[in-house]
């Protein structure tokens, strides 16, 4: 699937999602996720996945069917990541399999900007094969509190 199929075909999920309402509360202005159980396991099936995969339209069309529409409150009712949010038991740090540095990473970060100031937030960030913003947050309040 070329690049502009793929755009072609992420614009029509956005649309199908927009013409969508949640199956658990009904409210029809909250943007739509797709809910299915066998996700987790099988995540190759989620529908921004088969897209990226440049599946066909009928494979995308058969997932989103067989998928319960949900906004992303019922969603994360349903999978129990609010529950992780509420009880501030959600992984941080190195713990959440989205982080793309270690603890010792985000200290050994923190010591060289604070000892000389004289690289970038962005020659820092390649250095570590992170973003000019994920450096920010490190070296802010805003991320990495935990170390």
């Amino acid at each position: 699937m070329t690049q502009n199929n793929r755009t072609w075909m992420r614009r029509l999920v956005r649309t199908i999602r927009a013409r969508t309402i949640c199956e658990q509360c009904g409210d029809p202005s909250r943007r739509i996720e797709w809910h299915h159980d066998d996700h987790p396991q099988h995540p190759e099936r989620r529908i921004a996945n088969l897209v990226d995969d440049g599946k066909p339209l009928e494979v995308v069309l058969a997932e989103i069917a067989i998928c319960e529409a949900l906004c992303r409150k019922c969603h994360m009712s349903i999978d129990g990541r609010s529950d992780g949010l509420r009880d501030n038991t959600h992984s941080r740090g190195e713990g959440n399999g989205r982080a793309k540095l270690t603890a010792a990473q985000v200290q050994e970060i923190r010591r060289v900007y604070g000892k000389d100031r004289q690289l970038t937030h962005e020659q820092i960030g390649r250095l570590y094969g992170v973003s000019r913003p994920t450096i920010a947050r490190v070296l802010s309040a805003n991320g990495w509190r935990t170390v």
